[in-house]
């Protein structure tokens, strides 16, 4: 890439963060008119033009705009580099994701298969970069619905997001959760929870240790993950779980508006010993707790005045009986609290996942 073309480019994400995509995409196509002669690095800054703009299409969800942009890109840095190149495999896995969105899943594998290529021969088997392609794969078998190509590619990619990354790093929770969703549309009940209570174990791990940083970006795939568990729940129809998933997704759902915030220790998945009792009966009104009296210190009884009129003493006993019997005062009706019945709040919907991209 020239120094020029690199200039464009950075003034043209830099409008495209800013939300200024009309601008961007008005100085993509202007710096891709400028560009004259069909020598070696014009084609090549023209590739990179190409990218930034589909990539800028794909941020206004345009994905047809896209595709034959990226398509005109590969073919540049194929005949420009070959097909082993990493560029290669960069716009290969762009021009997947494309697909993916569109529908055309068999080109959108076939693309993503070429850019895993390029990167086990480039990168070797066990890099992260080829755990991410892997795990691109894996979401586009699944949306073909062969789900036991995408557990095998799920799986592979968590055992090397887990040797190199450790076991509550953010890509690994997200690949669990992923394959958590996928045991459960094999209808592997056991194995789907188990994956998804570990990824609830773990987030809830990485907010006690307190982290300002990390919690913020696990919060999210905890809160994802728990709502594949209430999807669980609902298909099993167990209710005492659901009940629960439910909590934990409102208070997750709350912090989740402010960057810095921590799930309460009552709002993580609690253990059945953990949880209130639940009562049939609606909430009653109950009165108001009396304030309790504060007890002053016997070294300050000796300076507080004396009491204004003193009481009056007990009537002696031999004239007890000469008073009128005293007429006894009816009872006062015992007033009942009018119920209120309990709010119900809707399952929120699940939501659609799409292949990562790669700027």
């Amino acid at each position: 890439m020239s120094n020029n073309t690199r200039k464009q480019v950075t003034i043209i994400v830099d409008y495209g963060k800013k939300g200024n995509y009309d601008i961007a995409v008005n100085l993509s196509k202007k710096a891709l008119h400028d560009l004259q002669g069909d020598g070696q690095q014009t084609r090549s800054d023209r590739a990179v033009l190409l990218n930034t703009l589909a990539l800028l299409y794909r941020d206004l969800e345009k994905p047809l705009e896209s595709i034959p942009l990226l398509e005109e890109a590969l073919r540049i840095r194929e005949e420009l580099h070959g097909a082993g190149h990493m560029g290669v495999a960069a716009i290969a896995n762009n021009l997947a994701i494309f697909y993916s969105k569109t529908r055309q899943y068999e080109m959108a594998e076939a693309s993503c298969k070429k850019a895993l290529s390029v990167k086990e021969r480039a990168l070797g088997v066990d890099s992260i970069e080829v755990a991410r392609q892997v795990s691109n794969l894996a979401l586009i078998c699944q949306s073909r619905h062969r789900l036991e190509e995408a557990e095998f590619h799920f799986t592979r990619a968590l055992d090397i997001y887990q040797t190199s990354l450790g076991q509550k790093d953010k890509s690994v929770l997200k690949t669990m959760t992923e394959l958590g969703q996928c045991y459960h549309q094999q209808g592997k009940v056991e194995e789907a929870e188990k994956f998804l209570r570990q990824v609830v174990t773990r987030g809830d791990e990485v907010e006690k240790e307190g982290s300002d940083t990390t919690w913020p970006t696990i919060r999210p795939i905890v809160l994802q993950c728990v709502k594949s568990l209430r999807e669980l729940y609902i298909s099993t129809r167990n209710t005492e779980q659901l009940k629960r998933t439910e909590y934990v997704i409102q208070k997750l759902s709350r912090d989740v508006k402010s960057k810095h915030s921590r799930i309460p220790s009552h709002a993580r998945l609690p253990q059945p010993s953990m949880l209130p009792k639940l009562s049939s009966q609606p909430p009653s009104r109950s009165s108001p707790t009396p304030p309790v009296p504060v007890p002053v210190p016997v070294s300050k009884l000796s300076n507080l005045p004396p009491p204004r009129s003193s009481p009056t003493p007990p009537a002696p006993v031999s004239k007890l009986s000469n008073l009128p019997p005293s007429r006894a005062s009816p009872t006062p009706p015992v007033l009942v609290p009018k119920l209120t019945n309990p709010s119900r709040s809707s399952p929120t919907p699940p939501l659609s996942r799409i292949p990562r991209d790669k700027q």
